[in-house]
Formats: structure tokens, sequence, C-alpha cells
């Protein structure tokens, strides 16, 4: 009997792993749909494209995620429940809930209970994996160390800390894009919000944001930065002519020429 409560024990744990194991990658909403708990209760808002929405699970238990903006922290998964926990570090929101409904190594659905103007409600996700090998990559840009200058400062920071937070932000952006060079993917800048730069296929521009502003403590700071950034692209780097028709090749020297000029500041 106890060999037998044993092997059970075995089999739940090794399910266990494996569905936990299932969660890690990246993962695109494919179709999401807003049900309202009361039927009777009008709200214009049916199935959608949720293809600008992208969940990454890191095996170490750090997460990204964009919609419009990126949120990053870490996440847990509860077997008994089926409950995916997604606990946020840099903004309001402190954390989620997405239960599970059913997942295999390429496809997950979940629900999420939540309220849309003033209207409770749940969310139906279909969600497709993407990408699993960022984690096995020299590249990886997925991590609290990458992602740390995303975190918005609690108190007045000087020049230098100014400095390396524009300095950290600049080395997600080489890391992210040499990742997708490596493999030779076509690539998307979502995950380069909030920046205070535009990417194109003929190199990188300066924009203000107020994503990018909320990421310091007052006003002050954040003017501070934007001086530091445009002192950046004051001198012109003369552009090698093997890159200048290669948009990812170009936009990473960009930045390394920007970072080295931040670095001098």
């Amino acid at each position: 009997m106890k060999q037998f409560i044993t092997i059970i024990c075995i089999l739940f744990l090794l399910n266990s792993c494996s569905q936990k194991n299932d969660l890690i990658g990246q993962w695109n909403v494919g179709q999401l749909d807003f049900v309202l708990d009361n039927p009777d209760y009008f709200l214009k808002m049916g199935k959608t494209s949720g293809e600008n929405q992208s969940l990454i699970l890191a095996k170490d238990g750090f997460f990204m995620y964009f919609d419009n903006s990126v949120s990053i922290g870490n996440w847990e998964y509860s077997d008994k429940n089926s409950l995916l926990v997604l606990n946020v570090l840099n903004d309001t929101l402190d954390s989620f809930q997405m239960n599970v409904k059913s997942l295999d190594s390429k496809k997950m659905s979940c629900t999420l209970d939540t309220i849309i103007s003033e209207v409770s409600g749940t969310f139906e996700f279909e969600c497709k994996k993407v990408d699993k090998d960022i984690f096995d990559s020299e590249y990886n840009f997925v991590s609290l160390k990458m992602n740390e200058w995303r975190i918005p400062a609690k108190q007045k920071e000087g020049k230098e800390q100014i400095k390396k937070r524009i300095e950290d932000g600049m080395n997600f952006a080489i890391t992210y894009l040499k990742y997708y060079q490596s493999k030779d993917k076509a690539t998307t800048t979502n995950f380069l919000k909030p920046l205070p730069f535009i990417f194109a296929g003929n190199g990188i521009g300066f924009e203000k944001n107020t994503d990018w502003e909320k990421l310091f403590f007052d006003e002050e700071d954040a003017v501070i930065s934007y001086e530091i950034i445009k002192n950046a692209f004051k001198p012109r780097a003369e552009i090698p002519y093997e890159i200048q028709k290669k948009p990812i090749s170009l936009n990473l020297f960009i930045l390394e020429k920007l970072k080295q000029k931040v670095k001098e500041y």
C-alpha cells in the first residue's frame, strides 16, 4: 500500500513539473474575449485579436508582459488550483492571477477575472507559444538584472544614477536586438518600450514619452535624463556602408555610439 501511495505521489510531482515546464517560454495572445458576469448589462466589447500582447515566463520565475507597456516581475504556478500568479514590480498593480484552463507545450487557455468601466467579467485568453529558446541564448534579455531600469525610482537620483538607468536601458535594447539577430528572426520594438527612442529601419530617433518619465522620482530628474540623451545624439557618426541596409545591425551600431556618449556625459 505504501508503495502504491509513493508511486501516486511521484506521478503527481512529475505531472506538476511537466505543467510548470510547459508554461516556460514566450506566449502570444491569439484571441481575447470579455464575458460579462451580468449578461443583461451591455458593454461593447467582443472577441478581439491579442496579437500585440506577449507574455514571457522564464525558468527562474521572472516574467515580462507586454500590452501597450511592459510589466516585469515574478511568476508562480499553483498545481492545486491551476493558478498562474504574476507579481508585478514596476506598476501600481501589485499582482494579478490567471486561471489556466488547459495547457500543453504549444497552447494555453486561461481566464482572468477583472473589472472594466465598473462592469465585472472575465477575460478569456487563447495563447500560442512562439519561442522557448530565449533562456538558453547568450543574449538572454529576460531577467531581473537586465530589467531593473524599468522599476520606478522611489527617491531623487543623482546624475550618475540617471545615467546608469539610461545605460541599462540601452544595454537591454542591445541584448534584445542581438538575440533576434543571432536567430535571424524578425523582431518588434514592443519590449523596447518605454525607452525614449523611435526605432526604424533607417536608424534611431529621439522621442519623449510619459512612460519613460514615470520611471523617475520627479519631473526634474526626467528632464535631466532627456538632456543627457539629447546630448548623445549631437555628434553624428559615419555609418559603415555594409550595415546601412541592415536594420538590426544599423540600430546596434547607433545604440553603441549613443551609450558611449551617455557614459562620457
